[in-house]
């Protein structure tokens, strides 16, 4: 069974710094993105005892481009912009 979390659309009110970020670099204001994770075993790194990162998906619905950034990544790829609830 396929278990996904989905984010609430956010839709770009305002770019506060340009980006080079794959899928970010391409946003504008007023378009809408989501964000998503399958919910599945994280794993276990083979040279360590750490955890595998776990991936978030971002997709523009406006173009469909999606983009993959760990835990750690999404937020910095996300703080240059500012977000507003954009439905559902």
């Amino acid at each position: 069974m396929d278990i996904i979390l989905k984010s609430k659309i956010l839709k770009v009110k305002a770019v506060k710094k340009k980006t080079q970020a794959a899928m970010f670099e391409n946003l504008e204001v007023g378009d809408k993105i989501r964000l998503s994770i399958p919910v599945s075993h994280a794993g276990t790194l083979h040279s360590s005892s750490g955890t595998r990162a776990s991936y978030i998906t971002a997709e523009n619905l406006e173009t469909g481009e999606t983009t993959r950034a760990s835990f750690n990544q999404m937020p910095r790829r996300l703080d240059v912009f500012e977000f507003e609830k954009g439905g559902e």
